[in-house]
Protein backbone atom coordinates (compact mmCIF):
# COMPACT_ATOMS: atom_id res chain seq x y z
CA UNK A 1 0.00 0.00 0.00
CA UNK A 2 1.32 3.42 -0.88
CA UNK A 3 1.11 6.53 1.28
CA UNK A 4 -2.10 7.66 -0.44
CA UNK A 5 -3.70 4.28 0.23
CA UNK A 6 -2.76 4.59 3.88
CA UNK A 7 -4.37 8.01 4.06
CA UNK A 8 -7.54 6.70 2.39
CA UNK A 9 -7.83 3.95 5.01
CA UNK A 10 -7.43 6.51 7.78
CA UNK A 11 -10.61 8.28 6.62
CA UNK A 12 -12.66 5.07 6.85
CA UNK A 13 -12.30 3.68 10.39
CA UNK A 14 -14.89 0.90 9.84
CA UNK A 15 -13.10 -0.43 6.79
CA UNK A 16 -12.15 -4.09 7.06
CA UNK A 17 -8.48 -4.87 6.49
CA UNK A 18 -7.66 -6.47 3.19
CA UNK A 19 -6.55 -10.11 3.32
CA UNK A 20 -2.79 -10.52 3.19
CA UNK A 21 -1.08 -12.98 0.92
CA UNK A 22 1.46 -15.03 2.88
CA UNK A 23 2.54 -17.53 0.24
CA UNK A 24 5.74 -16.61 -1.53
CA UNK A 25 8.09 -18.39 -3.86
CA UNK A 26 10.46 -19.11 -0.96
CA UNK A 27 7.81 -20.22 1.55
CA UNK A 28 7.05 -23.71 0.38
CA UNK A 29 4.20 -25.34 2.25
CA UNK A 30 3.25 -22.27 4.32
CA UNK A 31 -0.43 -22.55 5.22
CA UNK A 32 -3.10 -20.09 6.34
CA UNK A 33 -2.92 -21.73 9.78
CA UNK A 34 0.83 -21.01 9.91
CA UNK A 35 0.12 -17.40 8.98
CA UNK A 36 -2.53 -17.12 11.70
CA UNK A 37 -0.13 -18.52 14.31
CA UNK A 38 2.54 -16.05 13.21
CA UNK A 39 -0.01 -13.23 13.48
CA UNK A 40 -0.65 -14.22 17.11
CA UNK A 41 3.07 -14.27 17.89
CA UNK A 42 3.63 -10.88 16.26
CA UNK A 43 0.63 -9.43 18.07
CA UNK A 44 1.94 -10.66 21.43
CA UNK A 45 5.47 -9.50 20.65
CA UNK A 46 4.21 -6.03 19.78
CA UNK A 47 1.88 -5.80 22.79
CA UNK A 48 4.59 -7.00 25.15
CA UNK A 49 7.15 -4.63 23.65
CA UNK A 50 5.03 -1.58 24.42
CA UNK A 51 4.48 -2.77 28.00
CA UNK A 52 8.20 -3.50 28.36
CA UNK A 53 9.26 -0.19 26.81
CA UNK A 54 7.52 1.73 29.58
CA UNK A 55 9.87 0.10 32.12
CA UNK A 56 13.13 -0.20 30.19
CA UNK A 57 15.45 2.80 29.90
CA UNK A 58 17.20 1.45 26.81
CA UNK A 59 13.99 0.69 24.93
CA UNK A 60 12.25 3.89 26.10
CA UNK A 61 15.14 5.96 24.74
CA UNK A 62 14.62 4.25 21.37
CA UNK A 63 18.17 2.95 21.30
CA UNK A 64 18.66 -0.47 19.78
CA UNK A 65 16.41 -2.86 21.69
CA UNK A 66 17.69 -4.34 24.93
CA UNK A 67 18.77 -7.97 25.18
CA UNK A 68 15.31 -9.07 26.36
CA UNK A 69 13.56 -7.57 23.34
CA UNK A 70 16.20 -8.88 20.94
CA UNK A 71 15.72 -12.38 22.37
CA UNK A 72 11.94 -12.13 21.98
CA UNK A 73 12.33 -11.08 18.34
CA UNK A 74 14.81 -13.88 17.73
CA UNK A 75 12.37 -16.38 19.24
CA UNK A 76 9.63 -15.35 16.81
CA UNK A 77 12.04 -15.57 13.88
CA UNK A 78 13.25 -18.99 15.02
CA UNK A 79 9.64 -20.19 15.37
CA UNK A 80 8.84 -19.00 11.86
CA UNK A 81 11.83 -20.79 10.36
CA UNK A 82 11.04 -24.02 12.21
CA UNK A 83 7.35 -23.82 11.28
CA UNK A 84 8.20 -23.29 7.63
CA UNK A 85 10.40 -26.38 7.66
CA UNK A 86 7.73 -28.41 9.47
CA UNK A 87 5.02 -27.32 7.04
CA UNK A 88 7.23 -28.23 4.10
CA UNK A 89 7.92 -31.66 5.62
CA UNK A 90 4.20 -32.24 6.21
CA UNK A 91 3.40 -31.30 2.61
CA UNK A 92 6.12 -33.57 1.23
CA UNK A 93 4.94 -36.43 3.45
CA UNK A 94 1.36 -36.00 2.23
CA UNK A 95 2.55 -36.00 -1.39
CA UNK A 96 4.54 -39.20 -0.79
CA UNK A 97 1.54 -40.90 0.81
CA UNK A 98 -0.63 -39.87 -2.12
CA UNK A 99 1.87 -41.29 -4.61
CA UNK A 100 2.22 -44.51 -2.62
CA UNK A 101 -1.57 -44.84 -2.50
CA UNK A 102 -1.77 -44.50 -6.28
CA UNK A 103 0.98 -47.09 -6.77
CA UNK A 104 -0.77 -49.66 -4.58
Amino acid sequence: MNAEGAREGAHRPNRQPEPREYQSATTEGWTPADAAELDVLIYELTRSYFEHRANCASCAAEYPPCAHVRRAIESVLEWREARELMSRAERLRAERELLEGRAA
